[in-house]
């Protein structure tokens, strides 16, 4: 920091509060009316602070103090009375107290979490400590003129003077160089947001009238903000033609110029008359206004209309409301989205805000391209063609979207297509009412994060679609809810690549989906692989409750386990399974409900609870609950299965005891089902039993007793015999 930049800190300090009275010489100066100071204090919020709060906590109280002055988000100072660990309380006559906030004719306002607390040297450590050193030299007088005569008390006098002045330079010099450069400027978006300027009035263009193409503006003082060089700026006409953006496209003028000239681009022609202002409430401009390295734009409460994009092309920007209830951005413009963050750009947040939309159009609320560690948060969008989009190829990763609600959209709530990470989603709400719109729609992401999310009204709630070279994988879904229930409502998860797209690693945890046509459905032309449901229920759709494989999909490894797919075919009692695999290699069915049951109100519409229907390679029923159902609890059909196994199914199992017809011999091939079954063989004339490759026996048995065989699933037993015996099966 240069000494111009020092001396213009300490006059600004100086002119803060000539109004400070001093305690000397009635009483003797403490640290409570003086305040103390320390170098490079930094520190931020742990939790929201309301304009009211007397205490708030930090997340490191190590390095602060009683008696300090901290300056919270560089906006409001406060008087700290006590610290105790990371719990700070403020207040003058009393601690804590009100009195303690917007110190030194600040203003106490709200701080979210994570606001910057500084411990900087503000105007009241210099008054404090000049109206006492005046205090003390209008007591002592003109060459002491109010002190008794004589040199030595003239020389202690002169000599404490002296000192104290030094001591006080040499203090304030100290807390300045240890004060660190700020490190997130602050805008106001207001205060850039001009009343419009009537031509002829303030701004000119050569012949009056604004033709359809460039035109060279001079204002009579340029606007705030407003500089020839901001290429995502564009200010709104109206008064005359129709009203629209016209973009700045350059210009020597900068903002405060007499006289400067600002170039534009219209697409419509504005005969004189006409007036401009901000296209954007003058966030833009204040977006603008920032430095190079970030720094905080707050819209203030109120609704703000916006005629253009609001862009974010710098790292670093936050773009704050005060509430999501008490700051609304408003726009009719459907040519491109209101917010943008176009280029690689890193550690943007936008939140505190709700955003409305023409409730036309196709354009996203909020566009995304290659961001890194972008925050969105706490906010509400409506009206709007879609909601979020996040997609790029370079840059895009650890971006977190919490508490987000979007309402009223026609296409993707949320779309999401990177190569990479594809953010961290927790607690979005997404609500729609019209067909073929997603709720969420994934075409690439390899590490996604959804957290109880929900969809509502939407086609498919949940939509992943890689197309070729497109990869969706490892995708977590915890608490993932969606809910159709309306006519045009396909599928509650819709897992469908093209042109051999991939999808993997996907688990989902408790969740749901319900009324749909389908709750799940698994089709497309790829591959997909290793996807787990956990506690998932699926209930209530029309048809399927789960719709896995076509012959054109390669799906392997697929684990259902403890889920309630329950209450299924609504649409027509009796026509659809809960669960329908084909097609399929790996498929593990572990406990859960395929019934009627609680999650379906007691309905008993699924024609059968689990149907393996054909080229399915592997797969086990364990545990599953699977009666009742209109006609069967479990249907093994269609061709090329193998390796199929049913075990303790509730419901299915135990089959209990029927007979083998084996014919007149001399042997017998039989191969079990796909349960645990056990093979009684009585009488007869035997010279051999053999089973898994082994002979158990090579005669008959005696009268009244039987060779006993427990068989596993899809396994062989050889009988050879000259005489028919009598044989029993038990399937388990």
């Amino acid at each position: 920091m240069n000494r111009l930049t020092r001396f213009l800190i300490l006059l600004t300090l100086g002119w803060a509060a000539w109004g400070q009275t001093p305690t000397y010489p009635t009483g003797v100066v403490t640290d409570s009316q003086i305040t103390v100071a320390a170098n490079n204090v930094q520190t931020t919020t742990t939790a929201f602070m309301g304009a009211s709060d007397t205490s708030f906590t930090v997340s490191s109280g190590s390095q602060l103090a009683a008696n300090m002055l901290l300056t919270v988000d560089s906006t409001e100072i406060v008087h700290v009375c006590q610290v105790t660990s990371n719990t700070v309380k403020v207040g003058v006559s009393s601690c804590p107290n009100i009195d303690g906030r917007g110190f030194d004719g600040t203003t106490a306002v709200t701080h979210n979490a994570q606001s910057s607390v500084s411990a900087n040297t503000d105007a009241w450590h210099h008054n404090a400590v000049r109206v006492e050193l005046e205090a003390i030299e209008t007591a002592l007088g003109a060459n002491l003129a109010n002190v008794a005569t004589g040199a030595n008390v003239t020389s202690a006098i002169n000599s404490a003077t002296t000192s104290i002045t030094s001591a006080y330079t040499a203090a304030i010099a100290a807390a300045i160089s240890g004060i660190p450069s700020p490190t997130l400027p602050f805008k106001v978006s207001s205060d850039y947001n001009f009343a419009p300027i009537t031509s002829g009035a303030g701004v000119s263009v050569s012949g009056g009238a604004l033709i359809a193409g460039t035109n060279v503006l001079t204002f009579a003082t340029v606007p705030p903000g407003i500089n020839g060089t901001n290429a995502n700026d564009a200010l709104y006409v109206a008064g005359t033609g129709t009203p629209e953006s016209c973009l700045i496209t350059g210009g020597s003028g900068t903002a405060g110029q007499t006289n400067g000239q600002i170039i534009v681009s219209c697409a419509g022609s504005h005969s004189a008359g006409w007036t401009i202002r901000s296209a954007t409430a003058g966030i833009q401009e204040a977006i603008d206004a920032l430095p190079g390295g970030g720094g905080q734009v707050v819209v203030p409460a109120g609704t703000w209309t916006c005629y253009s994009t609001i862009t974010i092309a710098t790292s670093g920007i936050s773009l704050r409301g005060v509430s999501r209830q008490g700051t609304t951005i408003s726009t009719a413009y459907v040519a491109g989205p209101l917010i943008s963050a176009p280029n690689v750009t890193g550690a943007i947040t936008i939140s505190d805000l709700s955003l409305t939309g023409p409730s036309t159009g196709s354009s996203f609320a909020i566009s995304l391209v290659n961001q890194a560690e972008l925050t969105a948060e706490h906010l509400a969008i409506s009206g709007f063609g879609q909601g979020i989009s996040n997609t790029g190829n370079t840059n895009t990763q650890l971006s977190v979207f919490r508490d987000i609600e979007i309402t009223g959209i026609t296409g993707d709530g949320v779309l999401i297509n990177t190569t990479i990470d594809g953010g961290t989603w927790e607690n979005i709400i997404v609500g729609s009412g019209a067909s073929g719109s997603n709720g969420f729609q994934i075409i690439a992401g390899v590490g996604i994060r959804f957290v109880n999310t929900y969809t509502n009204g939407a086609g498919v709630g949940l939509a992943i679609t890689p197309g070729a070279g497109q990869t969706v994988g490892v995708l977590e879904l915890v608490g993932a809810y969606f809910d159709g229930y309306q006519s045009y409502c396909q599928y509650g998860i819709g897992i469908a690549p093209t042109g051999g797209g991939i999808v993997n690693s996907i688990t989902s945890v408790e969740g749901g989906m319900s009324g749909f046509n389908y709750g799940l459905n698994i089709f497309g032309t790829g591959t997909i692989e290793d996807l787990v449901f956990n506690g998932t229920y699926i209930t209530n759709n029309n048809s399927t409750g789960v719709q896995l494989g076509v012959s054109t999909l390669t799906i392997k490894n697929l684990l259902f386990s403890d889920c309630l797919v329950e209450g299924n075919s609504v649409a027509s009692s009796g026509a659809a399974p809960g669960l329908n695999a084909q097609y399929v290699t790996n498929l593990v069915i572990r406990g859960g409900v395929y019934a009627a049951g609680s999650f379906g109100g007691g309905l008993n519409t699924q024609s059968a609870g689990i149907i393996i229907g054909g080229s399915v390679t592997t797969a086990l029923i364990d545990g599953a609950v699977v009666a009742p159902n209109v006609s069967s609890p479990i249907i093994v059909g269609g061709s090329s299965n193998t390796g199929i196994v049913i075990k303790n199914a509730i419901g299915y199992n135990p089959v209990g005891q029927s007979a083998i017809s084996i014919g007149a011999g001399p042997t017998f091939s039989y191969v079990s089902g796909y349960s645990d079954e056990t093979l009684y063989i009585q009488g007869g004339t035997i010279s051999g039993v053999q089973y898994a490759g082994h002979t158990i026996a090579n005669t008959s048995p005696a009268t009244g007793q039987s060779i006993v065989v427990p068989m596993a699933p899809n396994t062989a037993l050889l009988l050879t015999f000259s005489g028919s015996p009598t044989v029993f099966r038990d399937v388990h």
